[in-house]
């Protein structure tokens, strides 16, 4: 017999029985019937904790969008650019007098994680032939979740940012076009951005532009890394993204295009901090923002499935940037 429960509930035991091959949820179970077990894998979660991201996708995840710590409810505040740069003069006590009081005017929102996560089922007898096929499909898995967040990432900067077209061949100075935009965003919004994230063509553009300019003084920083540039631009960090995603079996598109993007991030961030761009994410268990699954689906079949619970937010796009290179 079996009846069913509210969705809401975990299944009901009526008393003892035996795990099924094939589990079915939110249902009450007699004593002659199988019962489900939860198909997490505890093991293969562990080894998810510990994949070595080999392209650098979370680190560049992390690096745009700053992770912050969030219950599946959360709300954040979209900063007044005036409150960001508040200033009091009058901050000394009076005797008997209490301090002076600040008031920020950021419009505070309301929001829900979401709850993301791949699927691949794969044919028992793989393992049989090579046992760390499964491992290979798991780091499959995990890479094209952090692929996803970073195209989300990239598609909230550009849909924000003030856009600046520039070509860049053997008469331009692409190094003092960035630092030109730099200086007009901090002096109009008051936004200094301290990161750059230069596209692979965009580098590649730049460095063919130097590399046919004869002033020497420019020609020079040809062999300049734009990663090394942080320095000379006036932030923080500058990274280089050459990653990419499948549109057809036959096409490989950059996530991020011929083009430099700058906005402001800051490490360790709060709900907040005035930075461009966050991202909310769920820790399951100390350090580790992701659970597997595995579950038998036939009888030489299996599904591997990996699940994060995230939500990519821009709280404000003033001081937002995006220089779009031709060359």
């Amino acid at each position: 017999m079996k009846t069913a429960s509210n969705q809401d509930e975990f299944p009901i035991i009526v008393s003892n029985a035996v795990v099924p091959e094939f589990p079915e949820n939110n249902v009450i179970y007699a004593a002659n019937d199988n019962r489900p077990v939860s198909s997490f894998n505890e093991e293969l979660t562990a080894e998810a904790d510990r994949w070595p991201d080999p392209t650098g996708l979370k680190s560049i995840l992390s690096f745009a969008a700053p992770r912050v710590l969030s219950d599946r409810y959360f709300d954040f505040e979209r900063p007044e650019r005036a409150s960001t740069f508040l200033s009091e003069l009058d901050d000394s006590r009076l005797s008997d007098h209490d301090f002076a009081s600040l008031k920020y005017s950021g419009e505070k929102e309301l929001l829900t994680l979401v709850n993301k996560g791949l699927c691949l089922v794969f044919d028992m007898d793989l393992l049989t032939i090579n046992p760390v096929l499964e491992m290979v499909f798991l780091y499959a898995l995990i890479a094209t979740l952090y692929r996803q967040e970073f195209r989300r990432v990239i598609s909230l900067l550009s849909a924000g940012a003030v856009k600046h077209v520039k070509t860049w061949n053997s008469g331009a100075d692409p190094d003092s076009d960035v630092i030109a935009v730099l200086n007009t965003t901090e002096t109009t919004v008051g936004i200094a951005n301290n990161r750059l994230i230069f596209g692979k063509q965009a580098s590649r553009v730049r460095t063919l532009a130097l590399r046919a300019t004869s002033g020497t003084g420019i020609a020079s920083s040809a062999s300049v890394h734009p990663s090394a540039m942080a320095p000379m631009f006036g932030v923080d960090e500058v990274v280089v993204s050459g990653h990419r995603f499948v549109t057809s079996p036959a096409s490989r598109t950059r996530i991020v295009p011929s083009s430099v993007f700058g906005f402001y991030s800051e490490d360790n961030v709060t709900p907040f901090d005035p930075t461009h761009l966050k991202r909310f994410v769920r820790e399951y268990r100390p350090g580790s923002e992701l659970n597997v699954y595995r579950q038998k689906v036939s009888a030489k079949q299996v599904k591997l499935t990996v699940e994060m619970d995230s939500r990519i937010v821009c709280p404000m796009t003033d001081g937002l940037f995006e220089i779009q290179v031709s060359g």
